[in-house]
């Protein structure tokens, strides 16, 4: 006779009758807790990241797929963070969420536990730019920089010490959203003003000859 109870598989040896006698065999195996259970199965774990404001994006459904076909579908949770059961190997991420631009991502999953942050972007108005900066843990401060000159003559310049760029009548030609200073990024700018011509660079602010 097998049986679970209480997360715990029994087998007990029993005559045909339903006897059990004094030499027979039984198998009890604990089952495992709802942590161990998790932390067995969610060897991908990340956040889904807001380009324009760098903070986690809850809700966001994630879609798993090998070769064109679904494996897997999760959303992601309070501060933007997700948890997926995965065989080792490449898959590819579909994302979607509410008010966001649908994003693709290539990931890798080891046999060991995964992290990977996935950023997406709000919708962008027609016209508007956005460039998102990310990168690995080196260099830890990575900055970016847009110039450039607009169609009608106006000067525009972001960078982490002037942040807003905007034109005579005060309207704002390009913004640098978020700058981070800890590494892996997004540093994000929009491009409110895409008539015209522009130069975005980025640089290693430490100087530390890590930045290939």
């Amino acid at each position: 006779v097998t049986f679970v109870y209480n997360g715990c598989e029994a087998a007990i040896a029993c005559g045909q009758d339903g006897t059990v006698t004094a030499d027979a065999w039984n198998r009890f195996v604990p089952g495992q807790s709802e942590e161990e259970e998790e932390e067995k199965e969610a060897n991908l774990t990340g956040t889904i990241v807001n380009a324009q404001t760098g903070s986690g994006v809850s809700g966001a459904t994630l879609t798993f797929l090998q070769q064109g076909r679904k494996v897997l579908e999760v959303k992601s949770e309070s501060g933007g963070r997700y948890a997926a059961a995965l065989e080792p190997g490449s898959y590819t991420v579909r994302i979607r969420c509410n008010g966001f631009v649908e994003e693709e991502f290539e990931v890798r999953v080891n046999q060991s536990k995964t992290t990977q942050q996935f950023t997406i972007s709000p919708q962008l108005a027609q016209g508007e730019i956005r460039i998102v900066l990310e990168w690995g843990s080196s260099p830890r401060d990575l900055d970016s920089y847009l110039d450039g000159t607009t169609d009608s003559g106006q000067q525009v310049h972001t960078s982490f010490g002037r942040k807003k760029a905007t034109a005579s009548d005060g309207t704002v030609l390009a913004e640098l959203d978020v700058d981070d200073v800890t590494g892996y990024g997004p540093e994000t700018t929009t491009l409110y003003a895409p008539d015209g011509v522009y130069e975005f660079t980025v640089r290693d602010f430490h100087s530390t000859g890590t930045m290939n």
